[in-house]
């Protein structure tokens, strides 16, 4: 069973200012950033539900690498991300 993901307008804005922010620190990390969130997408994608609820019904999926958490909610075959932010 597969999920479609979607970003809220200030998810897609907490990516893109730490996109930046990385890259401002060193040319070719804001895109690592990048392509770990594409990693996790994936991940969401395919198995939301390995992640717990927390409070408000929201999950926290955690970076490996970066030290962000996606946050989101399931609802029915989609998967909304609100905030991606810095732990």
């Amino acid at each position: 069973m597969s999920y479609t993901v979607i970003f809220k307008e200030e998810a897609g804005y907490d990516v893109f200012d730490s996109r930046n922010w990385y890259e401002s620190r060193r040319i070719g990390l804001g895109d690592e950033f990048l392509d770990e969130i594409e990693e996790y997408v994936k991940v969401l994608e395919q198995n939301p539900q390995i992640f717990q609820v927390r409070k408000h019904n929201w999950r926290y999926c955690p970076l490996k690498r970066f030290p962000y958490l996606i946050v989101f909610e399931i609802e029915q075959q989609v998967v909304v991300v609100y905030a991606v932010f810095n732990t």
